[in-house]
């Protein structure tokens, strides 16, 4: 069973908005929204079956599969849809015609065991995710077994909670500005100094960087200091009431 198509629509979107920094020097190739890569409706021939997990995107629950490939080279993470999660996934849900949005997500030289291997894809891989999708829980084993999927979330997510408790104790001037102006600023959990908040007057967020005391928005093409970040909501309200 394939996803419904308010669902797949709701994916596609999710991607579409997703932002990776990629600065590990193994890293090959990077595609998690799957941008990149050439429409395929099949996985190669080669790939492994490595595990399934559940994504819960609110308006729908889906069971995603990783699927992991050893080259002479390099080994490679893909990625499939399956059908919507029901409590009843096999590894057959996951072959062939069954799966959508097929694709390479990750690629790094060739190294060591397969499954230390193969986690290590899936930890670029979520952690590339982290923000816009996350899995739910531990559906199927295949190469990666739930005693290590578990493992895996729950050290990214540990350090993703350290992270946002060493944010929210030293805040800087950015962070108190970004809260006096209602944009709600929260950590993100990546780092130290990570925050993201909404992005004035719009559906999507802005990055803050406080150590800096700097914001980003990718979307809108804006960034800068205090300064301008006090300008760019003073603009985007001025815009409002204008209209």
């Amino acid at each position: 069973m394939q996803p419904t198509q308010k669902a797949a629509r709701l994916i596609s979107k999710v991607r579409r908005k997703g932002v990776i920094n990629m600065d590990d020097p193994d890293v090959i190739f990077a595609d998690p929204w799957l941008k990149k890569s050439e429409k395929t409706t099949s996985l190669p021939n080669d790939a492994r079956f490595a595990c399934s997990y559940e994504l819960n995107l609110v308006v729908e629950r889906f069971d995603e599969a990783a699927f992991f490939r050893r080259t002479e080279t390099t080994d490679e993470l893909w990625i499939g849809a399956g059908g919507i999660a029901d409590g009843t996934s096999s590894a057959k849900n996951f072959e062939g015609a069954k799966l959508s949005y097929i694709g390479c997500v990750f690629a790094v030289p060739r190294k060591g065991e397969e499954v230390t291997a193969c986690l290590k894809l899936m930890e670029l891989f979520f952690r590339a995710r982290h923000g816009f999708e996350w899995p739910s829980k531990f559906v199927v084993p295949g190469i990666v077994d739930k005693s290590a999927f578990d493992s895996l979330i729950g050290r990214i997510e540990n350090e993703l909670e350290e992270n946002r408790q060493k944010a929210a104790s030293a805040e800087t001037d950015i962070i108190k500005v970004a809260r006096k102006l209602g944009l709600s600023p929260k950590p993100t959990g990546e780092g130290p100094s990570h925050w993201y908040a909404r992005c004035p007057e719009t559906n999507h967020i802005l990055f803050i960087d406080a150590a800096e005391n700097s914001f980003g928005c990718g979307w809108c093409k804006r960034k800068g200091t205090v300064q301008e970040l006090r300008a760019f909501v003073k603009e985007r309200k001025d815009g409002r009431t204008s209209r």
